[in-house]
C-alpha cells in the first residue's frame, strides 16, 4: 500500500447530489451523473451525498487500489460519518458498509474532509443533470459518460 495520503483533488475525484435533482462523479476525465428515482426525493442529503461517493469506488476501485483517499465533500454531516465509520441512520449505513467494504476488498483506506461547495462546479453541474454545462465546463472530459451497472443504480438499492 501507497503511505501517502492523496486527495480527491489530486486524483481528480469529485462527487455531489442535489436533493431534488440527481447525483454525478467525475474521476480523472471519466465521469456520470444520474436523477434520483421518485422514491428517493425527500430523503436526507447525507444519504444522497455518500450515494456517488459509494459508487465512484465501486465503479473505478482498480484505480484506487491500495491507496489512502480523502473524500472530499461540501456536506460536514458526512465527513463526520465517514470518519467515524458508524451512523444510527439505516438508509446511511447500508450505504457505508458498501464502501466499507469496497474499500477493504481493493486495499483503500479512506478519510473525509469538507471543501466549499464552490470548489466543486463540475460535479454540481451533473448533480444538477446540466451536462451541457459540465461540457461547456470541463472541455477536457471524456466524450461520454461512464456508465453505472444497473446493479448501481439508486432503484436497485434496498434502502
Amino acid at each position: 500500500m501507497d503511505y501517502i495520503w492523496l486527495s480527491s483533488a489530486k486524483l481528480h475525484l469529485y462527487t455531489d447530489a442535489a436533493g431534488s435533482l440527481g447525483y454525478g462523479a467525475i474521476f480523472s476525465a471519466h465521469w456520470f451523473f444520474g436523477p434520483w428515482p421518485h422514491s428517493w426525493i425527500g430523503r436526507n442529503i447525507i444519504v444522497l451525498e455518500m450515494f456517488p461517493i459509494v459508487i465512484s469506488v465501486s465503479i473505478w476501485a482498480s484505480d484506487l487500489a491500495n491507496k489512502c483517499i480523502l473524500f472530499h465533500t461540501d456536506n460536514q454531516g458526512l465527513v463526520e460519518v465517514i470518519n467515524r465509520n458508524t451512523t444510527k441512520d439505516r438508509q446511511l449505513l447500508v450505504l457505508l458498509r458498501k464502501l466499507v467494504l469496497q474499500c477493504l476488498k481493493h486495499n483503500i483506506l479512506f478519510r473525509a474532509v469538507h471543501v466549499p461547495g464552490v470548489q466543486n462546479v463540475k460535479a454540481d453541474a451533473l448533480s444538477r443533470l446540466q451536462v451541457t454545462r459540465f461540457k461547456s465546463i470541463g472541455k477536457d472530459m471524456d466524450p461520454a459518460q461512464t456508465l453505472v451497472p444497473a446493479h448501481l443504480l439508486p432503484q436497485n438499492w434496498p434502502l
